[in-house]
């Protein structure tokens, strides 16, 4: 078969389908153009090229096996070249089934996202971990917390709550037997108490 063949009976395979596609992808309808899902050389051309076989469900729509939600983002890419990822989870979610569709454009774009989000990702991390050490060397480890117990109750109160409850004095890390007073509801007691 010459080249030429090939092109005129894929063409031929091609106007045998409808214009205007429906598609039940995993019991989510769609409704799309021929030409949509025939752009660039993916599985959905070669469904609806005749090349590959497609199944039709019960009201005659074309049924693909896979993810509905999924695939109206997949159809969009299609009708525009272009996707909108609210977030890492979601291009995770994505990169499978572009694979399936085996869409080279979106799966390279995909792969860059999560890469991109991932370094993102890390960037933030560095700086959070920068400035939760800022802010331990500022306030000259001030937190610490207190835990109470009795037969009935357990307490934990820490001593940033207290402080700004109760005129505490700044105090060094270092000293061991300094009183930090806790207001219960039987009384005050410091630390030195327990």
């Amino acid at each position: 078969m010459t080249t030429a063949e090939v092109l005129t009976n894929s063409s031929a395979s091609i106007m045998s389908f409808p214009k205007i596609i429906e598609l039940n992808v995993g019991g989510k309808k769609y409704s799309t153009t021929l030409e949509t899902l025939t752009k660039g050389e993916n599985m959905l051309t070669s469904m609806f090229s005749g090349r590959l076989r497609v199944l039709q469900d019960g009201t005659g729509a074309y049924f693909v096996d896979r993810d509905g939600e999924l695939f109206g983002y997949i159809l969009n890419f299609l009708r525009t070249n272009e996707i909108v990822l609210e977030s890492q989870y979601m291009a995770k979610r994505l990169l499978p089934e572009a694979r399936f569709y085996a869409i080279d454009e979106l799966v390279e774009y995909l792969s860059e996202a999560i890469d991109a989000f991932e370094k993102q990702e890390e960037e933030a991390t560095k700086e959070r971990k920068t400035d939760v050490s800022d802010l331990g060397s500022s306030r000259r480890n001030k937190v610490r917390s207190i835990t109470l117990e009795s037969a009935q109750t357990s307490y934990s109160v820490a001593a940033t709550e207290i402080e700004s409850a109760y005129e505490v004095e700044d105090f060094d890390s270092e000293e061991d037997d300094e009183q930090i007073p806790v207001e219960f509801e039987r009384g005050l007691f410091t630390n030195v108490d327990f």
